[in-house]
């Protein structure tokens, strides 16, 4: 009972973040403005800080290079095992060609970056915050990858004209964000094991312990200024929710307990596919001619359920794998 307490706490704590961002925005002091900078300063400094600062202050062993390889093949299968579910449910649910590419996002990417950064670290620490820093490294190369050939295959269903040729070049321009770049110096820090100095690694943990807070004010400030009515009358959302929140991590769970991976390891896998559907498919359909709407409706429907499903995949999670 004493564990349950702990977690709840914990889980708590990053959820009441989540409610003041949505208080603020209610009484007017964070416009959907604030959302939107907030946004790009999670992304673009507070997190890649957050990731550098885990990463170069541990010390790399060969345990640690056995767990990233466990971890590259657990996320190859959580990504094929997604995709598979993603096939099965647009034609079990009769998705209409024009928004398969929407839906196979939906289910395929979860928000295991924005929001699973905060919620990891808050409740597994830094050992599963590393963790789940690791599986994103792999989501963001199969999301501008297999995310861009949905949203392009959506965009093409729908207009008229034949969408330009997607070269080489212009994917991995797509990818070089700030979140894989930040993951990409975080990893060869580790694994060259260069030491910073202290100063240096004192400037990036406080900007790092800005991701918390800020991330979660923004999921707050986006379900003040979103609309529950206009996503209600939609059964197929709801149920696309489902198979994101529950399905999906549940079967996960089931089909990783045979292998005898640590614990940890097994339950960051499973969160890592419990979390609400990722803001960024709603930018890609925006940009090759995809339903955004649609898919923007999906993230909020999902981020809002989230906040009664997550709590509850985190405390199973703790108490029962851990």
């Amino acid at each position: 009972m004493e564990e349950v307490i702990v977690v709840l706490i914990q889980v708590a704590s990053v959820f009441v973040l989540v409610l003041i961002g949505f208080i603020c925005s209610k009484v007017g002091w964070l416009k959907i403005e604030a959302s939107k900078v907030l946004s790009k300063v999670v992304l673009n400094i507070a997190g890649p800080c957050a990731v550098i600062y885990a990463l170069a202050s541990r010390d790399f062993t060969s345990k640690d290079l056995l767990v990233i390889s466990s971890m590259f093949l657990a996320t190859v299968f959580i990504y094929f095992f997604s995709w598979v579910v993603a096939n099965v449910f647009t034609r079990v649910a009769k998705v209409d060609k024009t928004e398969r590419g929407v839906y196979s996002n939906f289910v395929i990417f979860a928000n295991n970056g924005f929001m699973g950064y905060p919620v990891a670290l808050a409740v597994f620490g830094l050992e599963g915050f590393f963790y789940i820093v690791i599986i994103n490294l792999f989501m963001q190369f199969t999301l501008f990858t297999m995310g861009i050939y949905y949203a392009r295959k959506d965009g093409q269903e729908r207009s008229t004209e034949p969408l330009p040729p997607m070269t080489w070049g212009l994917r991995i321009k797509s990818m070089m964000s700030m979140p894989l770049i930040g993951s990409l110096v975080a990893l060869a820090i580790f694994v060259l094991k260069i030491d910073l100095p202290n100063e240096v690694l004192g400037v990036f943990e406080q900007l790092g312990n800005m991701m918390t807070p800020l991330s979660m004010f923004v999921v707050g400030i986006q379900l003040a200024t979103s609309s529950f009515k206009k996503v209600a009358s939609n059964v197929r959302l709801f149920a696309v929710s489902g198979v994101r929140l529950i399905l999906i991590p549940a079967i996960l769970l089931l089909c990783l307990l045979p292998f005898n991976l640590p614990p940890l390891l097994t339950a960051i896998c499973a969160l890592s596919a419990a979390f609400p559907a990722a803001a960024i498919p709603v930018t890609l359909a925006e940009e090759y001619g995809g339903d955004a709407t649609l898919a923007a409706e999906g993230v909020f429907l999902s981020t809002l359920l989230s906040m009664i499903t997550l709590p509850i995949a985190c405390i199973l999670l703790r108490i029962f794998i851990i």
